[in-house]
C-alpha cells in the first residue's frame, strides 16, 4: 500500500479544510486514521474514516479545525498524519503533511 500526495485544501486555512491523498489500490475498502499534532507532538484531533471502493484520489469530509473536544485550534503549524490501512488484506502505510491554521 503506498500513500502520495496528502495534502489538505486550503491551506492555509481558517474555518475548513479538506484532506486529500492518492494512493495505489484503487477499488479497495480503506481504513483511514487522521490526526492533526501541534508542534510539541501532542495529538490535537483524531478522525476515523471507512472508506469503500475507494477512487486512485480520496477525498476525506470536511475539518473544522477543532480539536477532539471541539475547542477551534489556535493559529499556528500542525502536523496531519494520516495512516491507511486496506480492509482486503491488513497492509498499512502512513503520510506526514503540514498545516497551517489562520484564524
Amino acid at each position: 500500500l503506498v500513500i502520495e500526495d496528502l495534502r489538505n485544501y486550503p491551506n492555509p486555512f481558517s474555518s475548513e479544510t479538506t484532506f486529500l491523498f492518492t494512493h495505489n489500490r484503487s477499488g479497495e475498502d480503506l481504513q483511514v486514521f487522521a490526526s492533526v499534532i501541534d508542534m510539541m507532538g501532542q495529538p490535537a484531533a483524531n478522525m476515523e474514516y471507512t472508506i469503500t471502493d475507494s477512487q486512485y484520489v480520496v477525498t476525506l469530509p470536511p475539518w473544522n479545525g477543532t480539536n477532539t473536544a471541539g475547542t477551534k485550534l489556535g493559529n499556528g503549524l500542525y502536523l496531519l498524519r494520516v495512516t491507511v490501512r486496506s480492509l482486503l488484506d491488513g497492509s498499512k502505510n502512513e503520510h506526514i503533511s503540514k498545516l497551517i491554521i489562520s484564524n
